[in-house]
């Protein structure tokens, strides 16, 4: 069949180039002239006229076939020039000439899409687009966080209140050494903060406020830390272990580890009631009376004010505004997370500004209890979170958008490619169908 179809389809290459000849000699066939159905007894006889002999050359070059000539508008106009895939006007009888229109279609789609990505790729790159990116993992034992701006506002019928004869706010830096398992050679540390008064809740638009011996004073706790760090290297000279400690030591206050890690460092904050300091200030305390009428006349507040980093250059002040109770403890666990921050460069893959830490506000969980007189009201404890945060803030860089034009031209052209072989055989199976229907 495969052949009967080939000797047809000579047959008719043979019938348009005789038609084509007699026209030129003013000669028009007529129905008797029409070809006659082809067999095989007539294969030798139609196939060796001398008519035929030049069968596969023609004046534009192609099989049997003059293609007519458009004029120079028309052929600028016309969008099957432009064809990628195009077709040979001889295979007609397989692949109809609408081809050449979906596949001229499909270019100019090509074209098009192919121009998006390039307009839109140059607009990401002059807008320096910035995209941000949060990467969370388990903290280790080496993960550390400087501890921020911070203090604590008492009040008291919503005034500003501070009497040490009633509270007093006191500051302790402390650490515990594998979960208090060498507490033999590797005892707990304590370290008393003076307080100070400093403002709170300042920036460019606030004055802010004033909190009266509410805040640690960090000047102060350098030098503790100096001087208990030349203690301990003095013992460090008898125990090996202790040459680690010595070199992890914080020459600022931080937050580090957990309550069984090798080395847990943390901020203990406390609202003591005045007979638990008394005697070594040499306070008179208020009596029970005054003390319980201020509390009957309205309630005692305080509002803890801290200040948390929200990126590499903003930071929030974040504040807990809660009651002092007469009768109850209340223990106030805030935590803090470690911020990883880096940035990428604006060519090039690679990080272009040194790597920033910083500590944000995470979260805070409470526990109470009941309380005598003489007790801590309120305790506070600043430690770090369980997990830190990797942050990446990526430019659409110049290596990007050369990627992107290039990977997006090898996927149009990929997909269209596909389409048009698809096409294509899908048209020559359905036109051989139909040329067997016919024969």
């Amino acid at each position: 069949m495969k052949e009967t179809g080939m000797l047809w389809k000579e047959k008719r290459q043979q019938q348009q180039h005789d038609s084509l000849t007699d026209q030129r000699h003013g000669h028009t066939l007529t129905e008797q002239e029409e070809i006659e159905p082809f067999d095989d007894n007539s294969k030798k006889s139609s196939i060796g006229t001398s008519d035929c002999t030049n069968l596969n050359s023609s004046s534009n070059g192609d099989s049997g076939y003059e293609v007519p000539k458009r004029s120079g508008f028309k052929k600028r106009m016309d969008v099957t020039a432009i064809d990628i895939f195009p077709y040979d006007p001889s295979e007609e009888v397989y692949i109809r000439p609408q081809k050449t229109l979906i596949g001229s279609l499909g270019t100019i789609i090509t074209a098009a899409l192919f121009a998006y990505v390039i307009v839109n790729s140059l607009q990401r790159f002059s807008k320096d687009e910035l995209e941000r990116s949060i990467k969370p993992r388990i903290r280790t034992d080496e993960d550390s966080s400087e501890i921020g701006q911070l203090g604590m506002i008492l009040f008291h019928n919503k005034k500003p209140f501070y009497d040490e004869r009633f509270f007093r706010i006191e500051y302790r830096y402390r650490a515990i050494y594998n979960g208090d398992m060498e507490n033999d050679i590797r005892p707990r540390v304590y370290l008393d903060i003076p307080s100070k008064t400093c403002l709170l809740y300042h920036d460019d638009k606030s004055p802010g406020k004033n909190a009266t011996f509410g805040c640690p004073d960090k000047d102060a706790a350098r030098q503790l830390l100096a001087a208990e760090k030349e203690k301990l290297r003095a013992t460090a000279k008898n125990y090996t272990k202790f040459s680690d400690d010595v070199l992890n030591f914080p020459t600022e206050l931080k937050t580090m580890g957990q309550y069984g890690s090798d080395a847990y460092w943390f901020l203990e904050i406390k609202l003591k009631d005045c007979p638990s300091y008394s005697e070594a200030l040499n306070i008179t305390c208020a009596n029970m009376t005054e003390i319980e009428t201020k509390f009957m006349e309205t309630s005692f507040n305080f509002d803890f004010v801290m200040s948390s980093q929200v990126s590499r250059t903003d930071s929030l002040w974040r504040n807990l505004y809660m009651n002092i109770e007469l009768d109850r403890w209340t223990g106030v666990e805030t935590y803090f997370q470690k911020i990883f921050s880096f940035e990428t460069d604006r060519f090039l893959h690679k990080t272009s500004q040194d790597q920033r830490n910083y500590s944000s506000f995470h979260s805070v969980s409470l526990r109470t209890n009941r309380r005598k007189r003489g007790d801590t009201f309120n305790t506070f404890f600043i430690r770090l979170h369980g997990k830190v945060q990797e942050e990446k803030f990526a430019h659409y860089s110049f290596l990007d958008m050369i990627t992107d034009i290039g990977g997006a031209w090898e996927v149009v052209m990929i997909f269209m490619a596909f389409g048009f072989i698809g096409f294509n055989y899908l048209s020559y199976q359905r036109n051989q169908k139909r040329f067997e229907k016919a024969n």
